[in-house]
């Protein structure tokens, strides 16, 4: 029996026949199509694919990519082995324009090959996808979305075919082994997205690793890299023998403050110096150091990956600070903004555009946590830098696996994720995670988390967005402050750059939290305090009834629906949440202004504060807010404990907070007597 053509080794194939008028090394394969009415190129398929760079799918950059798409078309067709075979009508037409979108993709973000594309990046080309259809029209149908992401599932089932034709397969299942069916019904239901934000638990740890590695861990990785370069001259390509391994090896990694044993574990030196096992161990320190400030820096930021590998190294002399970041003062001129250039390949064709990430106080020393990891980042990659013309700010050291002194080059966003991921896996903790966690919305499953697999990087995105709508408690002060300067910046000033799709995500968090808060209303008996209050307790049957009796995800689905199509809308601040969406002209922020909300839609930010607030019939606070309230309680308390027969105006005004602050404690429960006053 002859075999397939796509089972032949690579140079046989070329002249072997794929139908009746076509073969393999054709740019352009006509396949047999048996159909009535339809015009003789019916079956075309023309592999003169646009890769959106300038170059086709025939050009030398992909022929790796173009042999594995034309086993995967000929095992679609002609492969007995494989269920379900398609007609070549819907290959050369349908899938064909499921291939190209996909294809262009690839291109655009990076990666050149199937073996790259894991669940993390099947999720990358979702979002791409749905984003790409909210474009084209309002209203996306699970039908039509399903037909673009059906692309990766197909791939991945004639993984067995492309594998036994020498082609690198899927390592895994798309959407984390979703069907794309149900993940599109899901997508479709959503106004804005179904890419949730990372759980609170999951983002608070990773973000906290982060921050701690880019203090004296990342000191110490960078003495390495010196230590091996002082070892090794750079003009030569390896780093390896016995010199270098001893060196290594006795290097002493720092105690940090409050521990007791050093960070990190000395370096292996193999005693077969061939394997090179501490230099090996010092390019993982690398990358997993370059994965710690770039997710520090998505997750502060909002930045794409690929806005984020676009990045361009080198520091600016006058200033001393990186290249791809100025300062520019507030309009008040009372903050200045920390503004980053970068090139925005999804929604401006790589444009080159900016956007605020941070913001301080004007004439302060300050340095936002993604400026500091920048900053970082130059200083790790700078020896490679260089020593090439590569100007990125994130490279990939040479060597495949022991660190060497060659020449780097940008990585892809493929293993900017991957080593991301690593990172997350190996530092961050999140193995002492529940398997499982109550949510006022059903249970979360942290089970994918727990091994840094259900990571993905492209959820620090909503992550910001839902931090820029309230921090929590549990950050560090300096993540956390750097929330309120963006929240500041972002809301009250009105700074967003040149990305109106972050706006997007911060109205798709609000949306989410809105539904979320709505929800435990109406299946609890949830204390609240504030103007509001009444009227959500009044409204808490019709929230049961929105509900009905619906569980998990459908009442989630129930009531975001009912949310969207009210127009109900909760902005979350950290003392508490307004409801000026329900009675806009009850806004005491906009009275007191003067301004009109009813045209204005959102609260007025110049003048929203805990006093004004409180005092509003729009506002509310629940258990979310306890510490808060508890800290500004106990901060007035010592003011005025502090006044002794002082009765002046600040005396007055503290006063009025605590007044104020016990009241909303009170009504919480919260035991305002046991509070202390702070020293």
């Amino acid at each position: 029996m002859q075999a397939q053509p796509h089972l032949l080794a690579k140079e046989l194939r070329q002249d072997t026949k794929v139908s009746s008028c076509s073969y393999w090394r054709d740019p352009k394969w006509h396949l047999d199509v048996q159909k009535v009415g339809f015009r003789d190129g019916a079956g075309t398929l023309n592999w003169e694919i646009d890769m959106g760079d300038g170059s086709t799918l025939l050009d030398a950059p992909w022929v790796e990519l173009l042999e594995a798409c034309r086993v995967l078309v000929y095992s679609l067709v002609h492969d007995p082995l494989m269920m379900g075979a398609h007609q070549p009508f819907t290959v050369a037409n349908r899938f064909n324009t499921q291939l190209r979108k996909l294809l262009r993709w690839m291109a655009e973000f990076g990666y050149d090959n199937f073996s790259q594309l894991d669940s993390e990046a099947s999720w990358e080309f979702y979002e791409h996808v749905l984003n790409g259809h909210r474009k084209a029209k309002a209203e996306v149908t699970p039908q039509s979305l399903q037909n673009d992401l059906q692309v990766l599932a197909t791939i991945h089932r004639h993984s067995l075919a492309l594998h036994d034709a020498g082609v690198r397969v899927m390592p895994e299942a798309p959407y984390d082994g979703e069907a794309p069916g149900k993940v599109a019904d899901k997508a479709a239901t959503a106004a804005n997205g179904w890419i949730p934000p990372l759980p609170d638990e999951v983002a608070l740890k990773i973000l906290s690793a982060c921050f701690r590695w880019i203090g004296q861990p990342m000191d110490d990785v960078l003495a390495l890299i010196a230590l091996q370069r002082s070892v090794v001259p750079s003009s030569r390509s390896g780093a390896t023998g016995r010199p270098m391994e001893t060196a290594l090896a006795s290097f002493v990694f720092s105690i940090l403050p409050g521990e007791t044993e050093p960070w990190h574990a000395s370096l292996n030196a193999s005693s077969d110096y061939a394997f090179a096992m501490a230099s090996r161990e010092l390019r993982t320190l690398v990358l997993h150091a370059g994965a710690a400030c770039s997710a520090l820096v998505q997750g502060t930021t909002g930045m794409r990956i690929s806005e984020l590998a676009a990045l361009r190294g080198g520091t600016d002399a006058e200033t001393g600070l990186p290249r791809c970041v100025r300062i520019r003062p507030s309009k008040t001129g009372l903050n200045e903004l920390f503004m980053v250039q970068s090139q925005v390949t999804k929604i401006h064709d790589g444009t080159l555009m900016e956007w605020v990430i941070g913001m301080r106080p004007a004439g302060s020393a300050y340095i936002p946590p993604a400026v500091r990891a920048i900053q970082r980042l130059d200083a790790l990659f700078s020896p490679w830098r260089d020593a090439t013309t590569a100007p990125q700010l994130i490279l990939n050291p040479g060597g495949k696996s022991a660190l060497t002194s060659a020449t780097g080059i940008g990585p892809t966003l493929y293993q900017i994720s991957k080593n991301m991921k690593s990172f997350v896996a190996t530092y961050c903790g999140l193995e002492t995670l529940p398997d499982f966690l109550k949510t006022p919305t059903g249970s979360l499953d942290l089970r994918g988390y727990k091994t840094g697999e259900g990571f993905r990087s492209h959820q620090w995105r909503k992550t910001y967005a839902l931090y820029v709508l309230r921090t929590d408690s549990r950050m560090l002060p300096a993540i956390s402050q750097h929330f309120k300067h963006m929240a500041m910046a972002m809301t009250e000033q009105g700074y967003i750059g040149n990305d109106p799709e972050l706006l997007d995500s911060i109205d798709s968090v609000r949306r989410q939290r809105t539904v979320a808060f709505l929800l435990q209303q109406a299946s609890g008996t949830t204390v609240i305090a504030g103007g509001m209050a009444d009227l959500v307790r009044e409204h808490r049957q019709r929230l049961r009834d929105v509900v009905g009796d619906a569980e998990g995800a459908d009442a989630y689905l129930r009531m975001e629906e009912w949310v969207v199509q009210g127009d109900v809308r909760i902005w979350f601040a950290e003392h508490g949440k307004c409801f000026m969406s329900l009675t806009p002209g009850s806004a005491r922020c906009h009275s007191i202004a003067k301004t009109d909300p009813w045209l204005m839609r959102q609260p007025n930010y110049a003048n929203r504060n805990a006093s004004v607030c409180g005092g509003c019939k729009c506002f509310a606070v629940d258990g979310e807010h306890v510490e808060f309230w508890k800290e500004r309680y106990q901060r007035n308390s010592a003011v005025l404990a502090a006044a002794g027969a002082d009765r002046s105006a600040g005396y007055k005004v503290a006063q009025e907070r605590v007044r104020q602050s016990e009241s909303i404690l009170r009504t919480l429960g919260e035991p305002v007597n046991e509070m202390e006053a702070d020293e």
